[in-house]
């Protein structure tokens, strides 16, 4: 699927041929007869340069020998080792502690030559991807590249808006880079990782950024969360204070009843002097005829 011309919009002719038309049996073709290439033969389903960059991208690793590819995360295969060359994976540190990931050599743990490069915290490494994205959007100043391309083709009347436009850009594109890490993994090449922290980040444009990662600990990163919680935790409730009881008696049997300040005061302490009360009383209600 990966190496189908077809996906480019191209088309390789004679792919197979038929060895017996009666029963129908088909062989590839290996040489036997000629083969015809052509281009832009239908409309492509991708764009043609990122065919051409994914078959670069099984080309470069079938030199390297990386037969194997791990897709589990978004970096996977990407981190190289500047030390001895081999590919940083993701292993787990303080499972009964912390539980934290971290990238390290694949040769660290070998029995001879044992390769003992820089780790990175997985934590620290997601922020230091947003953080190179981030400075190369600053650095390559989009927004005036696009502001001399478009501006001299506008009305003057909407010039001002463009403008105004283009101001917010640079902030709104990088909220944009800080949730799409699946974009900023694909511009990503290779990041080669020195023995100091250092590290460089080659990008499909074959471009390379200088970065150095910061010191990162998990002891310090559960601190830090530590201190976000206590700051959300909602502030102890006032005590409040104690209001006297009032006692009562009871309009039907006289006995006491307790008051409680806020509410609607008692006549009766229970349901039955509350009906014999009224049922002495019914003189007292004013009743109403339906009709009336």
């Amino acid at each position: 699927m990966l190496s189908n011309e077809k996906y480019k919009g191209d088309a390789l002719l004679q792919k197979e041929f038929t060895v017996d038309f009666l029963k129908k049996k088909m062989k590839k073709n290996k040489g036997e007869l000629p083969q015809y290439y052509v281009e832009e033969d239908h409309e492509p389903i991708i764009s043609p340069w990122l065919f051409d960059y994914v078959q670069k991208k099984l080309d470069a690793r079938f030199e390297i020998g990386n037969t194997r590819y791990s897709g589990v995360t978004l970096l996977s295969s990407k981190l190289i080792c500047g030390k001895c060359g081999s590919i940083y994976g993701p292993k787990p540190w303080h499972s009964t502690s912390y539980n934290n990931l971290v990238w390290q050599c694949r040769r660290r743990h070998v029995k001879e030559n044992k390769c003992l490069a820089f780790n990175i915290y997985d934590k620290m490494l997601h922020f230091a991807v947003h953080d190179m994205a981030m400075h190369e959007v600053c650095r390559r100043n989009i927004e005036q590249t696009v502001a001399d391309a478009v501006l001299p083709l506008m009305p003057d009347d909407r010039k001002r808006k463009a403008l105004e436009w283009l101001r917010d850009f640079r902030l709104r594109d990088i909220w944009k880079l800080q949730s799409d890490e699946t974009d900023i993994a694909l511009v990503i090449d290779r990041i080669v990782v020195m023995e100091d922290g250092a590290a460089e980040v080659h990008l499909i444009d074959e471009k390379v950024q200088n970065y150095t990662f910061p010191e990162f600990h998990p002891a310090q990163y559960k601190a830090e969360r530590q201190k976000e919680k206590d700051k959300k935790k909602k502030p102890a409730r006032k005590p409040v204070p104690k209001v006297p009881t009032v006692m009562t008696l009871c309009e039907n049997c006289g006995e006491s009843i307790q008051q409680y300040a806020g509410r609607k005061p008692k006549r009766f302490c229970c349901n039955e002097c509350r009906n014999q009360w009224w049922n002495q009383h019914l003189d007292q209600v004013k009743r109403k005829s339906y009709y009336e």
